[in-house]
């Protein structure tokens, strides 16, 4: 998860009950509401945080001005999440006039009013929002509206006026981006099965991939808690478009948290009836990849134990691949166990070229001790320098006189 797109989702998740609690105000506790000065004036940051979300469950047009005098006056020491807050309480009954208000505020806070205001707003009334954002004419400004815009209707309960946006987003980049960030919230929102019945009830036909991007992040997050689960969900649907390439990204969640040997015996015992052409080989390099990255001194032995056997030979390539740069006596070890034998011979002429080409003496020297068949050595020899690897220069002769 990248670190924007963390700090994001952190905050959403700590305004959770803040935020429950003023879109049902009945939720509250049976003592008296405090007052805004007296909210705000608090220091201690939980019992602050509690109070303002107290006080501002009973919100409406005959005290708004009292809690406008409490922001104007406290300004300095207001922190942008209690600014969010605060505009959720009052676009509950007034939203034009919380923008207005927030588009007049002083210049150094402006931008964060707007910025809070967009996204209350967007949680109550997305659509009033959205006529609102596309009507700016400068594009970097309408950019961070637009983003505010979209986290606070991500947050509401409009998955499916969301959903519809974020599907026609233009920007391929940023609605991948989206995707994710629209499948966190209903995992977090409706659990796993509600989340994994929510992606069933979507269109197949939605444009830009919508289906098969939310089936993806909705199985690789399942996995993370319960791979065995995802791998099901999976499986019931694996014959399905959107379905196609989730069995990866639920591997490597797979290996990352939970039991890796259990990942690969479950790929290797699943039936291959339904499965698209190389799906099964793919998840098993996406698995071993993580688990040799992870931990190779575990992942090398436990594979070895497992040979001979052709579907593992894409975990041997991945061996290959990770220890040719560092190890590459090992890669060509690895590299001599494939089970396909046209495999076994191109990838081990691969790391001797490339081993002998960055390092002649030390190929060389094992090439002395150690066997390699008579077409495969033949071809490592008379084969130019990988691409990419200098061979090292001869020593230039010494002048006269010098040494």
């Amino acid at each position: 998860m990248k670190p924007v797109i963390a700090v994001l989702w952190i905050l959403s998740i700590a305004l959770a009950v803040g935020l429950t609690r003023l879109a049902d105000p009945d939720q509250g506790g049976s003592e008296p509401s405090p007052s805004f000065a007296e909210a705000f004036a608090e220091f201690n940051p939980l019992r602050r945080a509690y109070l303002i979300s107290r006080s501002l469950e009973d919100l409406g047009p005959e005290n708004l001005p009292e809690l406008l005098k409490v922001l104007e006056g406290r300004n300095m020491g207001i922190v942008p999440e209690e600014v969010r807050l605060v505009m959720i309480a009052w676009t509950r009954f007034d939203a034009p006039g919380a923008y207005a208000w927030a588009s007049a505020g002083p210049t150094k806070w402006r931008a964060t009013l707007i910025d809070q205001a967009i996204y209350a707003w967007a949680y109550h009334d997305a659509p009033a929002v959205v006529r609102l954002v596309e009507e700016i004419e400068d594009l970097e400004i309408m950019a961070g509206r637009r983003r505010s815009m979209i986290e606070g209707w991500l947050r509401s309960d409009d998955k499916e006026g969301v959903s519809e946006y974020i599907a026609n987003f233009p920007d391929m980049k940023r609605r991948g981006r989206l995707y994710f960030l629209l499948a966190g919230e209903v995992v977090m929102t409706e659990g796993r099965d509600g989340a994994m019945r929510w992606v069933e009830a979507l269109p197949d036909d939605a444009p830009n991939q919508l289906k098969l991007g939310m089936f993806h992040h909705v199985a690789n997050m399942v996995a993370s808690s319960d791979p065995v689960r995802a791998a099901e969900w999976f499986l019931a649907h694996r014959t399905r478009p959107y379905s196609e390439g989730a069995l990866s990204g639920i591997a490597r969640r797979w290996v990352q948290h939970h039991d890796r040997p259990a990942a690969f015996e479950w790929l290797l015992a699943m039936s291959s009836d339904g499965l698209r052409a190389e799906e099964r080989a793919d998840a098993i390099t996406s698995g071993f990849r993580s688990w040799i990255q992870i931990d190779p001194e575990a992942a090398q032995p436990w594979l070895l134990s497992m040979l001979p056997n052709p579907a593992l030979d894409p975990a041997i390539k991945e061996a290959v691949k990770r220890l040719l740069p560092t190890a590459p006596d090992t890669a060509l070890a690895w590299a001599r166990r494939f089970d396909d034998e046209s495999e076994r011979h191109n990838q081990s002429v691969r790391v001797g070229v490339r081993w002998r080409s960055k390092d002649p003496q030390g190929f060389d020297a094992w090439l002395k001790e150690n066997d390699l068949p008579e077409e495969t050595r033949q071809r490592i020899l008379k084969a130019p320098p990988a691409p990419g690897i200098r061979m090292p220069a001869k020593p230039k002769p010494a002048a006269a006189g010098k040494p």
